[in-house]
């Protein structure tokens, strides 16, 4: 119900933020966001280059967030996490599955994790562990 705002230079909203480059190394939550940012601003860049994608995110009164949704033509969706961290498993994609399960029934969504590890793993059909420096591949 809320919309969800994105800074359009992770720089500046550290400095806004007044956030030192030692203290959002060693905080997690301001990594995180930081990276949001970023993979924002390089999704939104792509989708935009073409009028058949659209961007969304998604939040409903349960607290289930998807980072990203893009909305491909053809019925299909990818549905996007991101994750600052080196490691992801199975439990990063139990918004999407739920998404999957209980909203877009009738879609084919692909799930993706972005993360700051350097292997492409599938998790299951249609569940994928990327890197996030595999935006631009």
């Amino acid at each position: 119900k809320r919309d969800k705002f994105f800074a359009t230079d992770t720089g500046i909203m550290a400095s806004v933020l007044g956030w030192e480059q030692s203290e959002v190394l060693l905080n997690s939550d301001k990594s995180g966001k930081l990276i949001e940012t970023f993979v924002f601003n390089e999704l939104s860049a792509q989708a935009g280059l073409s009028d058949d994608y659209k961007l969304y995110h998604y939040r409903d009164r349960n607290k289930r967030e998807i980072d990203f949704i893009i909305e491909c033509p053809g019925d299909k969706l990818i549905a996007i996490e991101v994750k600052s961290g080196e490691t992801a498993n199975f439990l990063d994609f139990k918004h999407i599955e739920w998404f999957r399960n209980n909203v877009a029934k009738n879609k084919k969504i692909i799930g993706i994790v972005l993360y700051g590890g350097e292997n492409v793993l599938q998790v299951k059909k249609d569940n994928y562990v990327i890197p996030i420096p595999l935006l631009w591949n």
